[in-house]
């Protein structure tokens, strides 16, 4: 067992803070100590006995440009130390200092330059496939805790034309603790909202094969990304119940078109999908119920072999899990194996004075009340998932128009999100596409839409579905997003984001 009573080997990481030139390097150097020394900072701190913080908390955190001296001011207190005690608690006093300062609370934060990003050259495989990454560390003092992700840029943002791109920060190059650069991290305040698909381990082997599939597309410099508004003519069986002055409804199946009709629909798209080089497939909320769902596992693990499409996002269907309702969207890789799961965070809700005659024919509801989806929110997460492309996230329908939501994104930076939707109107979805995913977060969103099963006939214009890259930050035009774009015979609309782009 290591010498507890020996502080040679905290103390000879914390003098490598030393080499942080910028506070965010300081921070982030201080977690990956910490989780070096982990079992020292749980099995040793006391919260009554931390005599650093007092003097800790008179120092001031700031940076001028290059110049980031805060090592400096602390150097008496790391030359004091004595004991592995006193190292613990230190490292401590200075993870909570920084906590704060990182959180905004410091009246010195604006002026860290916290948004700058940080180029490096680590191993994305290595960091991909590394859990640890993903998983704050735990200690009971902290009210405060953040994680550290390793985000990789979108791979669009390569492709760019150079013309057309603003002028970024010039980037800095360090190497830190243990040989370890950094790539963009995203620190990550501790939320219960938000989860890592990267933290499960047990699907570490499943993806390490997803990983696999995407490899590709970086090296043939083209991604190409299919909506399939899979849902003409629908109809689906709907119960309702009156709870209090309002109704609640769930969707318990589908009635029109029968199985083998859905199945042939599917079936002519998937090998459409094929024929267009499709990478990504994404279908609309509420179409793709527990038999579709098999249909499309079934086609994948037989017609897709070379992994021509590397990922389906399967619309999403209400269902019943440990005795509640939810909506949930399956994330299927090349083979029809499961990778994620999405479930939807907020209900689908309709006002009385909303209320229409079409709705209510759909709905069996002909008074004018307060309509509510049936299905348990409360402890579903928002799934974020690191690939080799950049990092992707699903949201069903009015998940994206949440504001509390677009606060996680100004916090966690993301490259895609896969989004199925029905919604009779796709307006909203259009103008935060833009605004603020697009222009502030420089997120791409593929919105997925279905419509005739929110009681409105299917478009004569065709679908609504439509696909938004962040081209506000390089300064193009709107009219280059006609680009890059066709229209399937099966009714895939499908997207060359290279051609969008360039």
């Amino acid at each position: 067992m290591e010498d507890y009573e020996s502080p040679a080997k905290i103390i000879d990481d914390i003098r490598k803070l030393e080499l942080c030139k910028t506070v965010y390097e300081f921070f982030a150097m201080l977690y990956h100590i910490a989780n070096k020394h982990q079992i020292h900072l749980i099995n040793r701190y006391r919260m009554d006995d931390n005599s650093y913080e007092p003097e800790l908390s008179k120092l001031e955190v700031i940076q001028n440009g290059n110049n980031f001296t805060f090592y400096d001011d602390i150097l008496d207190f790391i030359n004091g130390i004595e004991t592995t005690g006193d190292a613990v608690s230190l490292l401590i006093a200075l993870i909570y200092k920084m906590d704060i300062f990182m959180s905004g609370i410091s009246e010195h934060a604006a002026a860290a330059g916290l948004n700058k990003r940080y180029k490096s050259l680590p191993e994305k495989k290595k960091r991909l496939q590394n859990p640890y990454y993903y998983v704050p560390i735990k200690i009971p003092y902290y009210k405060e805790t953040y994680m550290i992700a390793p985000y990789i840029e979108p791979v669009y943002f390569q492709w760019i034309n150079p013309k057309r791109k603003l002028e970024r920060d010039s980037c800095y190059l360090s190497q830190t603790i243990d040989h370890c650069f950094f790539e963009y991290h995203t620190i990550v305040k501790s939320n219960p909202v938000v989860k890592f698909v990267n933290e499960d381990r047990h699907k570490s082997r499943e993806l390490k094969r997803f990983y696999r599939t995407l490899r590709p597309i970086e090296s043939t410099g083209t991604l190409t990304i299919a909506l399939a508004s899979h849902d003409s003519g629908f109809s689906c069986a709907i119960e309702t119940w009156k709870t209090g002055t309002s109704y609640s409804f769930k969707v318990t199946g589908i009635v029109e078109p029968d199985d083998n009709k859905r199945k042939n629909s599917i079936e002519s798209m998937m090998f459409e999908a094929l024929t267009y080089n499709v990478d990504i497939l994404i279908f609309p909320e509420m179409v793709i119920d527990s038999y579709s769902l098999s249909v499309i596992m079934e086609w994948l693990k037989n017609n897709n072999k070379a992994a021509a499409i590397k990922l389906v996002a399967a619309g999403s269907f209400h269902c019943m899990e440990d005795g509640k309702h939810s909506n949930k969207s399956i994330m299927l890789g090349f083979s029809g194996n499961v990778l994620w799961e999405q479930r939807k965070l907020h209900k689908f809700a309709i006002k009385s004075t909303e209320m229409k005659e079409p709705m209510q024919e759909f709905l069996n509801i002909y008074e004018q009340v307060d309509v509510y989806e049936a299905i348990d929110v409360v402890e579903h997460s928002l799934n974020f998932i690191d690939t080799p492309i950049g990092r992707m996230a699903t949201m069903i329908c009015v998940d994206y128009l949440q504001t509390t939501i677009h606060s996680v994104f100004n916090q966690i930076k993301c490259g895609f999100l896969w989004i199925p939707v029905m919604t009779a109107t796709i307006k909203k979805f259009e103008k935060l596409s833009d605004d603020p995913y697009s222009d502030p977060c420089k997120i791409l969103s593929a919105v997925c839409a279905g419509q005739s099963m929110c009681g409105t006939p299917h478009s004569t214009r065709g679908d609504k579905s439509f696909l938004r890259v962040p081209v506000k930050y390089y300064h193009l035009r709107k009219s280059v997003r006609s680009k890059g774009i066709e229209k399937g015979k099966t009714g895939l609309k499908i997207y060359d984001i290279r051609k969008m782009v360039e």
